[in-house]
């Protein structure tokens, strides 16, 4: 077997090449299947004998004749339903595989000059390659005209012409067959195979059959270099040039990898040509097929359907295809065999023309619609944290995938990569795109819609409430509370605070709702440079600064707001700064050996420890003597992130909450940005080892798809509200309060997490970080380099500058040239940051470290 181009040889196969075996087929019926009605059939057996297979109907799909032995362990019987990802029972490798499959792939370049189009299918043996023939053979014919050029790619093949031993000639064959008239050159049309088997089955299986294999990231590869190369051919760029891309078998048939074709091609998202299935059955599996691939977000340009017996199944379609403005072109049956297609194809040739013309017309609005949002964009938006006076460099999305943005370049006229390396404002959690999330929203879309949720119950909300308890809340928390964003999330967190303050300090609200009448205060224990959200009442708990000085009258700083002390790498050594007004007599400064160093519950011991706990104590000291209660402390633990991305010394933080448990003040973790994974475990209380009384999530909580936030709180918060009066209860809500689908994209998110994670079991340190570490150390001894840091899934570096904080403009230069570079950064001020998922690749995230990096030192040297 001579596969087209390359050959991918793996190390191993599945089947050796001595157990894999002939046929023996009882039945001759099996002689007159197709090679597409085999396309899908499983052949999978671990013997050295001939298989005998029983009789079978044709209409049979041959894997029911022999199956593998089932390697399920038992599976829980606590029902699911369909929200989540289960952990696969099929032993190490299969988790593995599930694992590289959790993980979205990325985007794709794609030119736009010659309109490209996929042709998906709704079955096998449904007339893919016949209609793929029509369109090209119509598009040849106008293409001639005017020197333009048609292409056809298969990226996948499997079976050969058995009346040609030895040869692949497969569909891209029946193209050039069928598509040339007689007076047309063969320069007008191009077929082509990137890679193929000659058993007619699924390519997983005939990969296992044959012994060799490509990988999906190969296979992108292939094609995209050889879209990239029709792009430089003379003609390609003709008004009438063509380029189809036909998969093979169904939307959903598996390629090599066994991924499914329809999420290993989305990173490139070519426009669709779904052929629809004409036959009895039909209707509902090209509505299926319709709706994986918009689930998917694909856009289906054209429904090409080959009509069967006069079952019309286009007047059933074309009610809900009219809604979405997808067009349906029918063809009559096609002649049986051995009965030549040539007339077949000419009586069709004004059906086919009409396609083209449809193909035509889409490409064109696509590219008006770019040009459309460019012009309009800066004129209706009101872009949240930008000065649009200075705006520019307008980002045109026209997709994402995994962990990258497939970005409209106006000059170029191609979609290109753009690496999100702020994890779209910290979200991110199971990459842009993924099939198995978008199916858990719209399962719960479907199931649910909304429902109001006081004094209800729905099985999303029960399942995340569950996962959280027995999760980041494992062991403290008791209660889940739902709101909508992680600036609620944290509003809703000072109100329990506080009512279990005044209870348990038996005092009284009214003398703390009127500074006037009584002198009276309440304030938080709060950290310097801090920031919590945007909504008036966690504005209060920062102190002034750019968020908030201009932004609202009522702004009151309420707060006690402590220097903490730092960490991060500053000329190649970690080192924790500590503010003088800390220090006092003691040294400012300390060394530590490593990040994880710094972890250590040994420090609780030191001397350290004491000089922090007693400023914690004569900070609130001090602040009481002034007929003020302090009510609450509220910490980012670990990484505090809007207000400059800085490293908390852990043993001050620790220290803080063993003061504030002294004295009864409720302590709160703000773990909006830090939880789930962010900092490389599953919650910022993992590397501190000291519990909150409430904890606030939000962000990569649902994977970064949809809002949504839930403050946990222990019993004993809970129960300073359960009381007989309604006015005693915590009157804080939103209408979307655990709406359906955003519980059922936590739970997925958690799913993910869990599985993904699950070979390093617990991780108690913080050493387990995606960025190149090594790298960030030689960085941080450059003169022009303040400091930087790596932990978790984020990067940091601070520009040294003389303007440092929010409002500098000292990385603006930087970010334009990264994003010229394939990389979407924003920074603070200056101070650059890069974030990734927790499912990205760690190579993945030393490229683009290294993108950054080598950037900062090109702008270094042009200014030197």
């Amino acid at each position: 077997c001579v596969p087209h181009q390359l050959i991918v040889r793996t190390s191993f196969t599945i089947f050796p090449v001595r157990t894999v075996f002939r046929l023996s087929l009882v039945s001759t019926n099996f002689h007159r299947l197709t090679r597409n009605q085999l396309h899908d059939a499983s052949i999978i057996a671990r013997t050295q004998s001939p298989i005998h297979c029983l009789p079978l109907k044709p209409s049979m799909m041959l894997s029911k004749a022999l199956r593998r032995p089932s390697l399920h362990r038992p599976v829980a019987s606590v029902m699911k339903y369909h929200i989540g990802v289960r952990e696969t029972q099929l032993g190490a490798d299969a988790l593995s595989k599930q694992k590289q499959q959790l993980r979205t792939q990325g985007a794709s370049s794609v030119n736009l000059d010659t309109p490209v189009f996929q042709v998906f299918g709704s079955n096998t043996d449904i007339g893919k390659t016949i209609v793929s023939a029509g369109i090209c053979r119509s598009a040849a014919t106008i293409a001639a005209s005017n020197g333009g050029r048609i292409e056809y790619i298969k990226p996948l093949q499997t079976g050969t012409d058995d009346d040609i031993p030895g040869s692949f000639p497969g569909d891209a064959s029946f193209i050039e067959k069928h598509a040339l008239l007689k007076d047309q050159k063969q320069g007008d049309l191009q077929c082509s195979t990137l890679f193929s088997w000659k058993n007619p089955v699924s390519p997983h299986l005939a990969a296992q059959m044959e012994g060799y294999t490509i990988t999906d990231e190969k296979l992108l590869e292939l094609l995209s270099d050889k879209l990239k190369a029709i792009n430089q051919v003379n003609g390609a760029k003709a008004a009438d040039s063509l380029v189809l891309v036909e998969t093979a078998g169904g939307v959903c048939s598996p390629s090599a990898s066994m991924r499914f074709q329809v999420d290993v091609y989305r990173g490139m998202r070519l426009p669709v040509v779904l052929v629809g299935d004409g036959k009895l059955g039909g209707i509902s599996t090209t509505m299926s097929a319709l709706e994986t691939l918009l689930i998917r977000g694909y856009d289906v340009a054209a429904i090409c359907l080959i009509e069967q017996d006069g079952l019309d199944n286009k007047a059933a379609l074309e009610p809900r295809t009219s809604e979405l403005g997808i067009p349906i072109f029918t063809m009559n049956a096609v002649p049986p065999m051995p009965e030549p297609l040539n007339k077949w194809f000419e009586e069709h040739d004004k059906v086919f023309a009409d396609v083209n013309k449809a193909l035509k017309s889409f490409h064109k609005t696509r590219l008006e619609s770019f040009k459309r949002m460019e012009e309009r964009a800066e004129q209706v938006f009101w872009w949240p944290f930008t000065q649009h006076k200075k705006a520019g460099g307008l980002s045109m999305i026209d997709s994402a995938h995994g962990d990258e943005f497939s970005v409209y370049r106006p000059d170029s006229n191609t979609v290109e990569p753009l690496f999100d390396a702020c994890a779209s404002w910290w979200t991110q959690g199971v990459g842009h795109g993924n099939s198995k999330m978008a199916t858990a929203l719209a399962y719960a879309a479907g199931r649910y819609g909304h429902v109001m949720f006081p004094e209800n119950a729905h099985e999303p909300a029960l399942q995340l409430s569950e996962k959280l308890l027995a999760s980041v809340g494992k062991g403290w928390a008791s209660r889940v509370y739902y709101s909508d964003d992680g600036s609620t999330a944290v509003e809703v967190a000072l109100k329990m605070a506080f009512r279990k303050y005044v209870l348990d300090h038996k005092l009284e609200y009214g003398e703390f709702m009127s500074d006037e009448a009584t002198g009276s205060k309440m304030v938080t224990l709060a950290q310097a440079n801090c920031y919590h959200g945007d909504t008036l009442g966690v504005m209060n708990v920062a102190e002034k600064s750019v968020f908030n000085e201009k932004q609202h009258p009522w702004y009151r700083p309420e707060g006690v707001f402590l220097k903490v002390p730092t960490m991060a790498l500053r000329d190649g050594e970690y080192v924790v700064s500590i503010d003088p007004e800390i220090a006092g007599s003691a040294k400012t400064e300390e060394k530590l050996p490593s990040l994880n160093a710094a972890f250590d519950s040994k420090r609780d011991q030191s001397s350290l420890a004491n000089v922090y706990r007693k400023h914690v104590s004569k900070m609130i000291d001090e602040t009481e003597e002034k007929n003020v209660r302090v009510g609450s402390a509220l910490i980012e633990p670990v990484l505090m992130g809007s207000g400059g991305m800085f490293l908390v010394d852990p043993l001050y933080q620790r220290m803080l909450v063993q003061e504030c448990r002294a004295r009864k003040i409720p302590v709160i973790y703000d773990e909006v940005f830090s939880g789930w994974w962010r900092l490389g475990v599953e919650s910022a209380r993992d590397l501190l080892d000291v519990d909150p009384d409430i904890a606030c999530y939000a962000k990569l909580l649902t994977g970064g798809v949809v809002p949504m936030a839930a403050t946990l709180a222990s019993e004993e918060v809970f129960n300073t509200f359960y009381a007989d009066s309604k006015g005693e209860a915590l009157l804080h809500g939103h209408s979307f309060t655990a709406y359906p689908m955003g519980c059922a994209a936590a739970v997925t998110a958690l799913d993910m997490y869990e599985i993904f994670n699950n070979a390093s079991g617990p991780i108690k340190d913080a050493t387990r970080t995606y960025w190149d570490v090594n790298a960030l150390k030689e960085l941080s001894s450059r003169s022009y380099i303040e400091r930087t840091f790596a932990i978790g899934t984020v990067a940091c570096v601070e520009l040294a500058s003389e303007n440092a904080g929010y409002a500098s403009t000292e990385a603006a230069e930087f970010i334009h040239v990264l994003r010229k570079n394939g990389v979407y950064a924003r920074s603070l001020g200056n101070v650059l940051y890069m974030m990734c998922s927790p499912l990205t690749t760690q190579d993945d995230c030393s490229k683009y470290l290294g993108t950054l990096i080598n950037q900062i030192e090109i702008l270094q040297a042009k200014k030197r």
